[in-house]
């Protein structure tokens, strides 16, 4: 119970500061990461060998919509005509990426491979989860720390003003 005592003036301090920023230059908010999505990876840590298939390496993930709104975005599969799709891509020319870890909080996405007949918009239903698979081009700077990045919309726009951003749990690949 003492602890809490001598903590306690620590702890409004930080909240005092943390509510004095703005936004963007908030040290406690990450990017304006929405959090309506929840993206995980199978694992946390990979080696090479077990995500690569020729000039490619493939990362799976679920996607569990958390809320109870209807978001929309460019993670479907054209070749698949359904508007509603179980199973998710992030490629070239979709919502989603493959980011890696340049610097503490600084991210880069890597060269994503290409989808044979493109992406499309699909819904992602409120409570439902999805299959999602990561692509992208095996390269000798594929070691490191990484991220999946997803950005989706309430309502699908040429303008897309109401961009939202989720990213996944951080993992690592390595070479051996």
């Amino acid at each position: 119970m003492k602890n809490i005592f001598i903590h306690l003036p620590l702890i409004v301090l930080v909240i005092l500061f943390s509510w004095s920023c703005s936004k963007e230059s908030n040290p406690l908010i990450e990017e304006n990461i929405t959090v309506k999505l929840d993206l995980k990876t199978e694992k946390s840590q990979y080696r090479l060998e077990e995500i690569s298939n020729g000039n490619y390496i493939y990362i799976k993930a679920t996607l569990l919509n958390t809320s109870l709104d209807t978001f929309y975005t460019k993670l479907g599969d054209t070749f698949n005509s359904s508007f509603d799709q179980e199973d998710l891509l992030i490629a070239k020319y979709t919502d989603g990426y493959i980011e890696k870890n340049i610097s503490n909080s600084k991210w880069a996405s890597i060269n994503l491979s290409s989808l044979f007949e493109g992406s499309k918009i699909i819904r992602i239903l409120p409570s439902k989860k999805y299959n999602l698979t990561a692509s992208a081009y095996l390269d000798s700077s594929i070691e490191g720390k990484f991220r999946l990045k997803v950005y989706y919309y309430n309502n699908y726009s040429p303008t897309k003003v109401d961009t939202l951003k989720d990213v996944s749990n951080v993992f690592t690949i390595s070479k051996n």
